[in-house]
């Protein structure tokens, strides 16, 4: 269900309308267009009352073929269940890095569940200006170890994360979407039928990625695993691919060939990597997606939050995201909540929050430009790098800068914009 305006797969936009027309007629929802979708679940576009959009998908349910196969009920009752378990640890407060689906309505022709529709998707973005900077990019891989650390200390697992199913707001917060516990865990090596109906169904590039851990493909003369659960191993290994695609600008390191060899140990990504200039980005992408689950660390400690014994490894992690980070993260997701949600009352708490801010990037106390002194020049502060980690705070602080003297002027000339 990523925010895809392609029309291949999961049906035709004629055949996903007749499933929305009954919908609108009961609740308002207004078909705009398909969307890629799977073949599971059929997306679509729609414009919910003429209050925004959203993103609705239709599960069709299947006609009973008699004979001992389990009915539709009996197959879709219990991950409904489980998808309502889920939805109620996920809250914005407690989860702000995650948005999950919903269950809105059922007839007997279909499931319809929905989401919030957004900006983009991360592969979405990489095809927009303005590009990411690199502090872009350290930002967003540090949102989605967040959310991460979040879905597994709530004990889930998201199971099919990629670049799609990443989307941002238009402020580059980001949040991990469409989580995938409804697909199987494991899946045969060499019988490609199961992982192309689950997880290659959308065709979006040519070779897809698959970013599905070496530790879920089995050889069916060994036979299926006893332990199926999906585990947070899997979602790091999947997490490190998805930071690898984030600093190579949408290039990927691992298709379904690729990852097949990869888990045979007849291929090694190390080629694709070297392309990322910053070693210490490397190296911690290189750690997420160790063939051997065991050795992968959880999502607290690639962020920083618990002890890593491993010292190059920890002075890395150090260097890839900034200590500041953290309190930064948590400043900014107060914008998520319904109290900010116009925009006037996120400028306004910006305005009031921006010299906590620029002190805690540029790590010294900051003289506002609010008492009629002049902001920090680039000349004056240290000279920027293109790292976050050693010099680039100066860009950052600068950029910060810029905002707090827009934000004064604005408050100067137009008093009355905010009562």
């Amino acid at each position: 269900m990523g925010n895809r305006s392609y029309t291949t797969g999961g049906g035709s936009s004629t055949e996903v309308y007749e499933y929305i027309r009954a919908l609108n007629q009961k609740f308002g929802y207004q078909f705009l267009e398909k969307l890629n979708g799977g073949r599971v679940v059929k997306t679509c576009l729609c414009q919910f009352k003429g209050n925004g959009k959203v993103i609705l998908g239709v599960y069709p349910k299947q006609e009973a073929t008699g004979g001992s196969e389990p009915t539709e009920e009996v197959r879709v009752r219990p991950v409904l269940l489980e998808l309502e378990t889920i939805n109620k640890k996920l809250t914005l407060a407690s989860h702000p890095g995650v948005v999950s689906n919903k269950l809105i309505h059922e007839t007997k022709q279909a499931f319809y569940f929905s989401r919030q529709f957004f900006a983009f998707n991360m592969f979405d973005r990489f095809h927009h200006r303005p590009f990411f900077s690199t502090t872009d990019k350290h930002w967003i891989a540090y949102q989605l170890l967040q959310a991460m650390m979040q879905l597994h200390e709530s004990n889930i697992h998201h199971g099919g994360l990629k670049c799609e199913n990443i989307v941002l707001t238009t402020w580059n917060w980001i949040f991990v979407t469409d989580i995938a516990f409804y697909k199987p865990g494991y899946l045969p090596a060499d019988n490609p039928s199961t992982y192309n109906y689950f997880f290659d169904a959308e065709k979006q590039r040519k070779p897809p990625p698959c970013y599905l851990s070496p530790e879920r493909f089995y050889d069916s003369k060994e036979g299926s695993p006893i332990e199926s659960q999906l585990t947070s191993a899997m979602d790091i290994f999947a997490a490190g691919c998805c930071i690898a695609e984030i600093f190579l600008d949408g290039n990927v390191i691992f298709d379904y060939s690729q990852m097949l060899r990869y888990r045979n140990g007849t291929y090694s990504p190390d080629e694709a990597l070297s392309k990322i200039r910053n070693p210490d980005v490397r190296k911690l992408i290189q750690h997420m997606i160790q063939l051997d689950p065991k050795k992968r660390l959880g999502a607290g400690h690639y962020l920083g939050e618990e002890i890593i014994e491993d010292m190059d490894l920890a002075k890395s992690v150090n260097a890839v995201f900034p200590h500041y980070f953290r309190d930064l993260y948590h400043k900014l997701k107060r914008l998520l909540d319904p109290s900010f949600a116009s925009p006037d009352d996120k400028i306004l708490y910006l305005y009031d929050n921006l010299h906590s801010i620029i002190t805690l990037i540029i790590g010294r106390p900051y003289i506002s430009s609010r008492s009629d002194q002049a902001a920090p020049s680039p000349d004056s502060q240290e000279q920027a790098s293109s790292e976050p980690g050693k010099n680039g705070r100066a860009d950052i602080a600068s950029t910060i800068a810029e905002i707090e003297r827009f934000l004064k002027e604005v408050f100067r000339t137009k008093p009355k914009a905010w009562p």
